[in-house]
């Protein structure tokens, strides 16, 4: 009962202090508000983690009626775990990008604050939802509140490409609701594991569930996965731009891996659904193509910035690919996928934004003393990128270790192994590219053609150690990670073992 009770603690509290931030008018209270919320439920999840690591989950199914959106839910490991991530990625970017969004939420603080709060209640609601209407509410919820976040800090520019997704949003929309129209006249219930248990069973109409199947991951790419709109988003110039990007590309790309893996453990798994129709391999080969194609495409790029969204296609390739493979070995590689693209190229993102706005911007006089600035910043953009994408031991590496692991006993290996090595080596050359083109570019100091005012003379890139500060820690996580990967193998190994098994 305290579990229990802990968890709807968890799940309310973002809401409770949404109220107080719409009362309250300073932004830095509201801003340490959602700081300090988003700390505490970090730290409550942390407290837990230990139960859920054994293989328990929390099933709540107080009433019967599908739409009970807090009474009924279902929160297990896998939940879990992505909550840690999304939560970390919150706050590690309210703290990194707290200049940018200050200016920007003058008149809207509350607005944004608030719709921020609701839109952490909504994740929550994602990470636990046990059948189809509650997570249609809970993404809903979602939507809507990161529009609102995102419309309180932006200028007209931005704003038109939050109405331009719009259309992309209804569209997501009608298709998700004619699922649950579906849904219901197949299984006459919206709950997963009646669901699940149906479809593992004989007698049911295979074409028809894969129809389904089809317009739900259709519905979750069109709302999650929209790396179109992150291509897009680097040609604004607008600083807040860059935390609006974060959004994007990593809050909503998570989500909608979870979401493909929950539909894969409801569809898929047990059911062999794919492979009875003879569509795995096809699918196999549709994204072993579409891997090939970014990794070609990404070698012609040598920002980072853009760098780090073709680095987010690679990773949800190669967990498309594990979801198909279908094995133990590929579920435990998915995780590795998963943390090397929540940290590593998180980082490598942040690191971007940092050269962006203070070295390219000629905010910071990096031939001050004598150039010593310009070669401390060359040599830790060099130790970062080594640790994060050039070293042979990475995050990554064991990914793929797994990811080749379980291909061996795929029927395509010869295929998913080549096109694996073809996405590495696409990794490491762009990542080389870009770190000799922003050194050349930093000693070379191309980028400080304009007249520094006199005030910023003696400016040295210590003026922001508290941005490199938080690169330094990510960097250390991504050291720790690799340094424990053995315990961390075995907590994944687990977390696949609950996905096979179990409703997630």
């Amino acid at each position: 009962m305290p579990l229990i009770s802990n968890i709807y603690l968890i799940l309310l509290l973002p809401l409770l202090v949404a109220f107080s931030c719409a009362i309250v008018k300073n932004k830095s209270i509201n801003h340490l508000l959602i700081v300090v919320v988003i700390a505490t439920i970090l730290v409550w999840l942390f407290k837990i983690s230990p139960i859920f690591i054994q293989g328990k989950y929390v099933y709540s199914n107080i009433f019967a009626v599908d739409y009970s959106l807090l009474l009924n839910y279902n929160f297990n490991i896998v939940g879990l775990s992505f909550a840690i991530i999304i939560l970390s990625q919150k706050l590690t970017s309210l703290l990194f990008f707290k200049e940018q969004i200050g200016p920007k939420v003058t008149n809207n603080n509350a607005t944004f604050y608030s719709a921020s709060l609701v839109n952490i209640f909504s994740i929550l609601l994602i990470l636990t939802s046990s059948n189809f209407v509650n997570l249609f509410l809970a993404i809903e919820i979602y939507s809507m509140s990161l529009m609102i976040s995102k419309n309180a800090i932006s200028n007209k520019e931005q704003k038109k490409m939050i109405i331009s997704n719009i259309f992309i949003h209804n569209v997501s929309l009608i298709i998700f609701v004619c699922c649950l129209l579906f849904l219901y006249i197949s299984f006459g219930s919206f709950d997963f594991n009646i669901i699940k248990q149906a479809i593992s069973g004989d007698g049911i109409a295979k074409y028809s569930v894969l129809l389904i199947l089809v317009l739900l991951v259709i519905s979750v790419c069109l709302r999650f996965l929209q790396f179109w709109s992150c291509f897009r988003n680097i040609k604004a110039r607008s600083a807040i731009q860059q935390y609006i990007s974060f959004q994007d590309l990593f809050t909503n790309t998570i989500i909608g891996i979870y979401l493909l893996i929950k539909l894969a453990n409801i569809f898929y798994i047990d059911s062999h659904l794919l492979q009875d129709l003879n569509l795995d391999k096809y699918l196999i080969i549709l994204v072993l193509f579409s891997s090939i194609y970014f990794a070609v495409d990404s070698l012609r790029q040598k920002n980072l910035r853009s760098l780090s969204i073709y680095y987010c296609i690679h990773h949800v390739n190669l967990i498309l690919l594990a979801i198909l493979i279908n094995n133990q070995s590929s579920f435990v590689s998915l995780f590795y996928y998963l943390v090397s693209m929540s940290l590593s190229v998180f980082t490598i993102y942040l690191i971007s934004v940092i050269i962006e706005n203070y070295i390219f911007s000629g905010i910071v006089n990096l031939r001050s003393d004598k150039k010593k600035g310009a070669i401390v910043i060359c040599n830790v953009i060099t130790v970062a990128l080594f640790i994060l994408a050039i070293s042979p031991i990475s995050i990554l590496f064991f990914g793929n270790f797994y990811l080749i692991k379980s291909a061996l006993l795929h029927p395509l290996y010869f295929l998913i192994i080549p096109v694996i090595l073809v996405i590495c080596i696409s990794f490491f050359v762009t990542t080389l590219n870009a770190r000799a083109d922003l050194l050349k570019k930093i000693l070379k100091e191309k980028i400080l053609k304009k007249i520094l005012k006199k005030s910023q003379i003696n400016l040295s890139f210590f003026n922001y150690s508290f941005y490199l500060l938080i690169i330094g820690t990510l960097i250390g996580l991504n050291i720790l990670f690799i340094y424990y990967s053995h315990q961390i193998s075995g907590i994944f190994l687990e977390m696949s073992k609950f996905i096979l098994v179990n409703q997630i």
